[in-house]
């Protein structure tokens, strides 16, 4: 496997294990008819958690990341997340 396709894989792994904590934390949620779409919850405490979450995770060594990747991950998760879900809204605007 050339080295791009294993870091492409670990970046992947990372941006999976960052959404789950932001689920996890509750500031993000997944759309009720569309698990693969995030939705904001729009709860500060909330990601204060999922970085709480994150820094105990990577501290007891579940991910091989650094804590700055994972923070950055995490946050990106959270920031790329949805205000609500673009196919419940066409289907509700359909």
């Amino acid at each position: 496997m050339s080295q791009a396709k294993r870091e492409l894989e670990r970046r992947e792994e990372l941006a999976a294990f960052a959404e789950s904590i932001a689920r996890e934390a509750g500031a993000i949620k997944a759309c009720e008819s569309h698990d693969d779409i995030s939705i904001d919850q729009w709860d500060d405490d909330a990601k204060q958690r999922a970085y709480a979450i994150g820094t105990n995770r990577w501290k007891s060594g579940d991910i091989d990341a650094s804590r700055e990747d994972l923070m950055n991950a995490i946050k990106s998760a959270i920031d790329h997340s949805a205000e609500s879900c673009p196919h419940c809204e066409k289907n509700m605007a359909d």
